[in-house]
């Protein structure tokens, strides 16, 4: 069966008057050449998990014509336009884009066919009166909420346990293959959510249930909320629930993100005393794409990452001799935000957003949990992450993490070249090649600021380690150690039982 590849931009919004989309997502999709227009939307309403209950999808693209993307959108509303498409030249060049509508009332018509609400209230008469739904029913293309029913109770049990996940198209497979069935996505997702509220309750149940989860907590495991760095890296909307989170006022609070307006405005506007510092990678990769100049980029890096004025000044001077207008760009984007010796706030070394790019990916389908079941499903991944931490923590024989023996090692190579001048007891003038620094064994500090920054030493302090016979491990801290690493995962992590105890 011959397949066709397709982009998909989802996400953003049309701006009629200009016959452009604006924002999105960007994404990839491969389908069948005789994929049908239904299942063509049952597949762009799973990639852009987006309820089909609740929202009418339009699928549209623009056309170039003569050269010039003048002609107004063109809507795939039906297996003919899909046809077209797939049967042009190139799908691959011409992107679909995805927007969103809220269902007509008619949904809601159909849905209640079987109810007589009683006015006022939120009670439910005549439960019994539809008749009972068999298997056979389910093969009717109208939606029911008996056979929703039928469905719950038949993938039910998929969702229990932390951490299961079922996806509408699983569920699909699954009663094709277990039951000779043919369901639409839109039954399946119904059925879906009615299963996954009947194991994992509603979210407003799950917020009410949140104060009592982490009174448990602390008592199952007692001592867990100690520290944290307060540090949010953000590359977008975490929790993806109906209740998208929030927190309160946080002294010395740090945000890290990309050049995204919406994160700007909202911090600005929300936490308007926190620090906003920018992800470094993401302007180097800006500066690629509106510079095409790898200099301009390799400039940028030294002066975003170095702990010493005198080394930005120099990068910077380099920057602003360039005549394209990037010393400007990096200067209106605010020095501040994205060079470290001017960080006014405490970004640690959170200079890009890779983590929360890394917890994102590990937690992207639990993010739809109601916010308790959510913070179940992270605590029994910080159980299992502390107990392989500690088993391969005992087995660690050196001194130092293995991360940070590969850190001073490539330090230990540059402080081959230098040469050591004794100024006093504790102080030390230290040449490079082309550098020179003055290190205070007593105050622990360097004029590179690397040594204090880090609590590592740099490459002058270990030449001055090797030329006064000092062990370089006794200058690292402690919380570098191998024994400190275990130390922080020698606490277990318990689960707190069942919720009725």
């Amino acid at each position: 069966m011959a397949h066709v590849q397709i982009l998909v931009c989802y996400g953003g919004v049309w701006d009629e008057g200009r016959r452009k989309y604006e924002g999105g997502v960007l994404k990839g999709i491969v389908v069948s050449k005789e994929i049908t227009h239904k299942d063509l939307q049952d597949e762009l309403y799973d990639l852009a998990e987006v309820d089909p209950t609740k929202f009418d999808i339009k699928i549209r693209c623009i056309y170039e014509i003569n050269g010039k993307k003048e002609a107004p959108p063109f809507e795939l509303s039906n297996d003919r336009d899909l046809k077209f498409y797939i049967l042009s030249e190139n799908p691959l060049e011409v992107p679909l884009y995805l927007s969103f509508e809220p269902t007509s009332n008619q949904c809601k018509k159909v849905l209640n066919k079987d109810y007589n609400s009683v006015p006022g209230s939120n009670q439910v008469q005549n439960l019994n009166t539809h008749p009972p739904i068999g298997m056979d029913t389910l093969h009717d293309n109208e939606v029911s909420i008996g056979e929703v029913q039928v469905v719950r109770e038949l993938i039910k049990s998929k969702f229990k346990g932390v951490g299961r996940l079922y996806k509408p198209r699983d569920i699909i497979e699954d009663m094709r293959q277990d039951y000779g069935i043919n369901m639409s996505y839109e039954k399946v997702w119904r059925a879906r959510e009615n299963a996954y509220e009947r194991v994992r309750r509603s979210p407003e149940w799950s917020y009410n249930l949140l104060r009592r989860y982490g009174e448990a907590l602390k008592l199952t495991n007692p001592g867990f909320l100690n520290c944290i760095r307060s540090v949010i890296v953000m590359d977008g909307t975490f929790l993806k629930n109906k209740y998208r989170g929030a927190i309160g006022e946080v002294p010395n609070l740090g945000f890290v993100t990309d050049r995204k307006t919406c994160f700007s405005k909202g911090i600005s506007s929300v936490f308007p005393s926190a620090f906003h510092g920018l992800h470094v990678q993401h302007l180097t990769q800006n500066l690629h794409d509106k510079y095409k100049n790898d200099t301009v980029a390799t400039l940028f890096y030294n002066a975003s990452r170095t702990y010493r004025e005198s080394t930005f000044l120099e990068a910077w001077r380099c920057l602003l001799t360039f005549p394209n207008g990037s010393g400007k760009y990096l200067n209106d984007v605010g020095i501040a935000r994205w060079s470290r010796v001017h960080c006014l706030g405490r970004r640690y070394n959170m200079m890009t957003t890779n983590i929360a790019e890394s917890m994102n990916s590990i937690l992207k389908e639990p993010r739809d949990f109601p916010i308790a079941s959510f913070l179940e499903h992270v605590r029994a991944l910080l159980q299992r992450w502390f107990w392989k931490r500690r088993e391969e923590g005992i087995k660690v024989t050196p001194t130092l993490t293995k991360w940070v023996e590969l850190v001073i090692q490539k330090k230990q190579e540059r402080a081959l070249t230098m040469k050591v001048n004794p100024i006093d007891c504790y102080q030390f003038h230290v040449k490079d090649l082309d550098k020179e620094e003055v290190v205070n064994f007593q105050t622990q500090e360097c004029a590179c600021k690397e040594f204090q920054a880090e609590q590592l030493p740099c490459s002058h302090v270990i030449a001055i380690a090797w030329d006064r016979n000092i062990n370089v491990y006794s200058l690292c801290a402690n919380y570098y150690t191998n024994e400190y690493l275990l130390v922080a995962y020698v606490e277990v992590v318990y689960p707190f039982g069942n919720q009725s105890d």
